[in-house]
């Protein structure tokens, strides 16, 4: 088995690392974890030096002509019609460590999450298949037809809500704050939701909140949802499209 590539080794060392030190009084993470937090700082600067890397060679060797097609050309020769203005290399160079860090893992979860609901669930399986066969046929995907994928789209957020790629969501309180009028918290302290129970609340989802019904979020039922019930990490509208696409090439 081949290895994998450096930048994600380095990457799941530093995520480890930031894990474990938002679960730790920040005296221990300055007194007795240094050691951790050097380690965390030269896999961030590696990172960082192969995103440049990058850069440099995509700017050694421009193919302006893909503007189009490739993202990595749209950020660095892309400019806005408004303002006239251009992304800066330096901040191309962060959103490129964005992308790898940040979008792979939870988009890979969706999918998995989203195919064993869809098997498990037949009669989905072959709406969601029909919608597709009408929208695109045997033609390639584009970004038009993605907005009429509604019921793929349902299925998305229905898979999203029962089980979210990541299924915590930690807050720190900036200040003193009661929480629903009788919960004190106090200024520094950690508060932790559980999208789990969140997401399969009956007094919001029913009766049936366990189970996989992409209906409930057709006809205005999603936009009719209490504010913040439904808060999956996987939340950007990029990745909304990144996943219609995977499943339409798939169904």
């Amino acid at each position: 088995m081949k290895e994998v590539h450096p930048f994600v080794k380095h990457l799941s060392q530093g995520l480890i690392e930031c894990g474990r030190r938002a679960n730790r009084p920040e005296i221990l993470n300055t007194l007795l974890f240094y050691r951790a937090e050097k380690e965390r700082q030269a896999n961030m600067k590696r990172m960082r030096e192969l995103s440049d890397q990058i850069v440099r060679d995509w700017e050694a060797n421009p193919k302006p002509g893909a503007t189009s097609t490739d993202f990595l050309n749209v950020l660095l020769y892309g400019v806005d019609k408004e303002t006239g203005e251009k992304v800066p290399s330096e901040n191309v160079r962060y959103q490129i460590a964005t992308f790898l860090a940040a979008g792979y893992d939870t988009t890979a979860s969706s999918l998995a999450f989203l195919y064993y609901y869809l098997c498990d669930n037949p009669k989905c399986l072959i709406k969601a298949q029909k919608e597709v066969d009408e929208v695109i046929g045997e033609n390639v995907v584009t970004v038009d037809m993605l907005s009429k994928l509604t019921y793929l789209k349902a299925c998305i957020q229905e898979s999203l809500r029962l089980n979210s790629p990541v299924n915590i969501l930690n807050r720190d309180a900036t200040k003193d704050t009661v929480l629903g009028g009788k919960y004190l918290i106090n200024k520094g302290l950690s508060v932790s939701c559980l999208l789990r129970h969140l997401h399969r609340d009956p007094k919001v989802w029913g009766d049936d909140a366990d189970e996989f019904r992409p209906e409930r979020m057709l006809n205005g039922g999603f936009e009719a949802l209490p504010a913040s019930a439904w808060k999956p990490v996987c939340r950007l509208r990029q990745k909304y499209n990144l996943i219609e696409v995977h499943v339409a090439k798939l169904l």
